[in-house]
Parts: structure tokens; sequence; C-alpha cells
């Protein structure tokens, strides 16, 4: 019954969590940093490797995505820590009770 329990848990959490975090950051936190920064605008962050030539599309390494993924998992992290830490301060508060 615990490992369904975890198991509905976790499709919860992919589900909406990931995308409530990814949403706050791409809407509401990288516009703040990107003015903090001197009005960078992050969704034009890219390298480009190689121009347009004839036919050839232009070749680019987008490293947007890849900030923006590092801080979605920076507060997903800090979100987990939390909550574990309350869990845990929470058991040693009632162990005393459980352990005799």
């Amino acid at each position: 019954m615990r490992i369904l329990i975890l198991r509905i848990a976790f499709i919860i959490y992919r589900c909406f969590f990931c995308k409530i975090v990814t949403a706050l950051v791409t809407g509401v936190i990288m516009s703040p940093i990107g003015v903090l920064l001197g009005g960078v605008n992050f969704t034009d962050l890219a390298i480009v490797v190689k121009d347009a030539v004839g036919d050839a599309p232009v070749i680019v390494i987008s490293y947007r995505a890849f900030i923006q993924t590092v801080i979605d998992f920076t507060l997903i992290a800090l979100a987990i820590f939390v909550i574990v830490k309350g869990i845990n301060k929470d058991q040693h508060k009632y162990s005393r009770f459980y352990l005799g």
C-alpha cells in the first residue's frame, strides 16, 4: 500500500510541481534576472557556431534552456530539502512517544 501511495505522490509531483516551477522560472524569475543583468533577453541567448550559407541554416548553441533548467532544478531541490527537513524534524519531535 505504501508503494502505491509513493507512486501516486511521484506522479503528482511530476505532473504538477515541475510544471509549476517551470512556469514560475520562465514567466516570473527570468525577467527580473534579465533586468538585473543589464537588460539581457534570455530568449535570445545563443552562440552562433556557423552562419547561414545558401540553403544551409544557421547553426547555434542555445544555452537559454540550460540556464532555465538549472534554476528549475535548484528551486525543486530547495523545495524537496525543506519538505524532508520538516518531516525529519516532525518525526524527531514525536519519536520519543513511539520508542517509549
